[in-house]
């Protein structure tokens, strides 16, 4: 397992920490995000930010598990489990910030489209690599990665599987924030200070709108605490 957990003023920080296997995400890995995700911590935390250790970020899937596979159903059921667990972290109702200090290939670049915010290193390198080996996205980062990128740019760097910078990667809208490595958690956290003081009922919400459904939700949202808390400042005034 290359997931770690451990908590820190208020924050659930993840590290993927196998560098030997190139902290690919597998099985095991996507069980215990689900697992956190739906702790009693979770529940009160503030944000949650994923981190690496090693000189890769993310390889992707692990292969080595999927090697040992005996039929097409064992990895259909791995693969379902494992979108599962990234699209609810995708939809988990606080900050979320990945901070890249290595090369992030396949799918990790999925992992990586679950965040709200990216932060990496300027020397990081990116690329969605899945047709290398004869595979497309599968962990949901396809739909994701449109969102992101756009259909035309996220097609032609699956189609070519190229390599391509962290600069490059923020132009594209993949990655947020570039920065020496030395700043690079300061940053991080400083955005995180910003996103957790924010009120936290709109966040599920938004992180799941769509324009039908936006009457509904500011109608739900119209009269819950942290607003209210808002308008009776505006009235002591």
């Amino acid at each position: 397992m290359a997931l770690e957990l451990r908590l820190e003023n208020g924050l659930l920080r993840l590290t993927l920490n196998a560098p030997a296997r190139g902290n690919s995400f597998g099985l095991q890995d996507a069980e215990q995000l689900m697992k956190i995700l739906k702790s009693r911590e979770a529940q009160a935390a503030r944000g949650l930010v994923l981190e690496a250790s090693g000189r890769l970020f993310c390889a992707g899937g692990n292969l080595d598990d999927y090697a040992k596979m005996k039929s097409s159903a064992q990895g259909k059921a791995v693969n379902r489990k494992i979108n599962s667990a990234l699209r609810a972290l995708s939809l988990w109702p606080g900050p979320t910030v990945a901070v890249v200090t290595g090369d992030c290939f396949g799918g990790g670049v999925e992992v990586v489209s679950a965040f709200d915010h990216v932060v990496s290193v300027p020397e990081a390198m990116f690329g969605l690599w899945q047709r290398r080996i004869g595979l497309s996205y599968g962990w949901g980062g396809g739909a994701r990665l449109e969102e992101r990128l756009g259909r035309a740019a996220l097609k032609r760097l699956a189609l070519s599987a190229r390599s391509f910078s962290a600069y490059e990667a923020q132009t594209m809208g993949l990655v947020d924030e570039v920065h020496l490595r030395s700043m690079l958690e300061s940053r991080a956290l400083e955005w995180m200070d910003h996103m957790a003081s924010l009120p936290k009922a709109p966040v599920a919400g938004l992180k799941t709108f769509e324009p039908k459904s936006e009457q509904r939700l500011f109608e739900r949202l119209w009269w819950n605490p942290e607003h209210r808390s808002v308008l009776a400042r505006r009235r002591s005034r």
